[in-house]
This record gives structure tokens, sequence and C-alpha cells, in this order.
């Protein structure tokens, strides 16, 4: 477990390295299971973030940094160069360019930030590193009655991404109990997902060098 000053070590040299443009921190991910209107984007630290021992200063270059991170992706494949972000505590990301909504969504896991951006659908995303230890009871916790047999095969972890993904596009996040959001499908790396709401949406979720990522966006 990575002592504080080391977290907010790592991450102000994540910050700078946003600041001075290096672009070999940003990696685009592209699975042939995600939409081609959908970019994402991933960078890796040198060290793992301890989540446990976040401050205020640690948030707020968090925050800065997925700002960097999104505004990378709009910027290189998008050709967007300004984009205005308003990333308030506990609320979905906004993003807006000449006046038009642009989609973002934001996560971190461990040693990686991953960002999504789409100009034509509501797009939502979770990482959660595969190694992470959980509670034995998770699954019970946040499977839904009918989806006990479509998720059986599913590793927690991977679940917790698909829902939170998917929370995370209805802007609800973690507000509405992931036990609610029902998995009606699955075909390869596509999922289909019901909220309390009755919306219905479309995922892509795989293994990304060691964790599970989940791309939640309209259905078209």
């Amino acid at each position: 477990m990575a002592a504080l000053d080391e977290c907010a070590f790592n991450w102000s040299r994540f910050f700078k390295s946003f600041c001075m443009n290096e672009q070999k921190t940003l990696e685009y991910i592209d699975h042939p299971g995600l939409p081609p209107d959908i970019w994402t984007a991933a960078c890796v630290l040198d060290v793992q973030v301890n989540s446990a021992g976040y401050g205020k200063e640690q948030r707020k270059m968090e925050k800065t940094a997925g700002r960097k991170l999104i505004s990378g992706i709009a910027a290189g494949k998008l050709g967007i160069e300004t984009l205005v972000i308003d990333a308030a505590d506990h609320q979905k990301p906004v993003a807006v360019c000449d006046g038009m909504p642009v989609h973002i969504s934001i996560s971190h896991s461990g040693e990686v930030l991953c960002g999504v951006v789409s100009e034509d659908r509501v797009v939502g995303i979770d990482l959660e590193k595969m190694s992470r230890e959980i509670n034995p009871d998770l699954k019970g916790r946040i499977i839904h009655p009918d989806e006990s047999r479509i998720a059986e095969n599913l590793s927690p972890l991977q679940l917790w991404t698909l829902k939170e993904a998917s929370l995370k596009w209805s802007g609800s996040g973690l507000r509405t109990a992931m036990n609610r959001v029902c998995l009606l499908k699955k075909e390869g790396p596509r999922f289909w997902m019901k909220l309390p709401d009755g919306r219905h949406l479309e995922l892509c979720s795989f293994n990304w060098r060691g964790y599970w990522m989940s791309v939640a966006y309209d259905i078209c």
C-alpha cells in the first residue's frame, strides 16, 4: 500500500506530464467491440494510487488530470482544441465545445486513469484491477434477481464495472443501488443493461492489461 506522500508525488508528476503535453502518456484503446464513434484512452502511472489515503489535494489533482486526459482524447481524435469541462464532486462531468455538448466519462483504478469521449452518444466508463481484493459477498449484493443465469459466469469485478459504467451513463452514479440494474443479454464483449427507470443501454466490457474495463453508451 503506497504512502500518502508517495501518492501525492506521483499524481503531481502525472499532472505535470499532461501540462507539458507528453503524448506518450496517452494510450488509445481500440477494442473491436467498441463503436467507431466512441474514443477511449488511458494513462498508466508509475505506482498505484491508494484511494484510502486520498486527501483533498490528491482529488483535485485527479480531476485536473482527468480533464487533461479528456482534452487529449478530444484533440487527438475529434480535432477539438478547446473543450470546457465541468466536473463537480459527485456529479457526472459535462463538456461543451462551441456551445455543443461532448459526452465524456472518467474512471481510475490502481495506477490507471481512463476516459471516454463521444460527440454522438452519452457514455460512461468504469475500471477495476482484476487482482483487487474484494469481499466474498460482493456479487450477491450487486446482482439483480432476474440476471443470475446471465451473470453467473462473470467475475464480481467485471459485473461491478458493467453496473458502475451503466450508472455513470445514467448520471446517477452509485446513488442508485447496483442490484437495481439488470443485465439482460451478453454476446461476446457486448452487454445490454436495463436501468430502474426502464431505460436500456449497451456496453463493451473487456480485459485491458489486467483490468476490467467497461464502456457504456446509447443503443443506436
